[in-house]
């Protein structure tokens, strides 16, 4: 069977339809933006996000794999830094906490002290696709991803080549902060 990605006007669709619902739904934003498993977006923490330096940290689920910094462009760091950083603040001053980093971004804890469930991140995916007549899973966003580094002109990407330089840009016209494109970032060295 072959993947299937969606397109970018479903992409467009997807990420509308996903802001809308709220800030907690960035997980779709990241899984598209960097092309990461689910898990490892899942076990992302405060701590993997570089908000200094615009990138997160991806730390591999499968076995053997490589962990690596990935470079984020502004239109992903702007959301990251308020609907997560910001979100993540107020909901632990609501409980009297403070924030230590180790808070993981998608989570349904109101400390945020566990990740959230992969299953049902694949099952909220699929069923606000479906609302809107995208039939779609989180594994098909990791392939859009991929498509558009090759549609970029790259099929070997360097870890320390320019995003911008290689990718297509995807426009979107409701995004929070109004950016006008989607920019698929390139892994980039781990070096601090």
């Amino acid at each position: 069977m072959e993947p299937k990605a969606p397109t970018p006007v479903q992409v467009a669709a997807l990420v509308t339809a996903a802001f809308a619902k709220g800030a907690d739904w960035g997980t779709v934003w990241l899984l598209l933006v960097t092309g990461a498993r689910r898990a490892e977006i899942a076990r992302c923490q405060m701590k993997h996000v570089g908000f200094e330096r615009s990138r997160i940290f991806i730390d591999p689920t499968k076995v053997r794999g490589t962990s690596w910094w990935l470079a984020l462009d502004s239109a992903t760091m702007e959301p990251l830094e308020a609907s997560s950083r910001d979100r993540i603040a107020d909901r632990l001053g609501t409980l009297g906490q403070t924030p230590t980093g180790e808070e993981y971004l998608y989570s349904y804890q109101p400390d945020h002290a566990l990740h959230g469930s992969l299953g049902y991140l694949s099952k909220r995916l699929k069923s606000m696709g479906q609302s809107i007549g995208i039939d779609t899973h989180t594994h098909a966003l990791r392939h859009y991803a991929a498509t558009e580094l090759i549609v970029g002109s790259t099929s070997s990407p360097s870890r320390t080549a320019s995003a911008t330089s290689v990718l297509r840009p995807l426009p979107i016209s409701m995004l929070p902060g109004g950016p006008t494109s989607i920019v698929v970032p390139l892994p980039c060295s781990p070096a601090a």
